[in-house]
């Protein structure tokens, strides 16, 4: 039973992580100490923009719900294995199920 909760767990903190950066202005915030002082980025869209320009590796994961869900998937869920002490089959099955779960309350949302 403590597998299935830390599993649904996971993949709530998962969604939420994924619905925060995409709803809300904290990548803006997150990369303001990087962006110059004399450019005007004020939206997700100026920002996404930003990045594209300096590397648009990092912008397409960035930018992306399904890749950014994918590694955010493999650090919650190598995060909650390691403290509590599980197998990395559970590893495995957050990183691969948990951008899914992620995307669709995006989606949900989204509309």
């Amino acid at each position: 039973m403590d597998n299935l909760f830390l599993y649904i767990l996971g993949s709530l903190i998962n969604s939420w992580f994924i619905c925060t950066w995409f709803f809300t202005s904290l990548p803006l915030h997150l990369f303001k100490p990087f962006i110059d002082k004399d450019l005007e980025i004020y939206s997700w869209e100026d920002w996404s923009n930003w990045l594209m320009l300096k590397n648009d590796f990092i912008a397409e994961l960035l930018g992306c719900p399904l890749c950014l869900g994918f590694w955010s998937s493999l650090t919650i869920a190598t995060l909650i294995a390691n403290v509590n002490g599980l197998d990395y089959k559970f590893i495995l099955a957050g990183w691969f199920t948990w951008p899914l779960i992620a995307f669709t309350f995006y989606k949900k949302l989204e509309k």
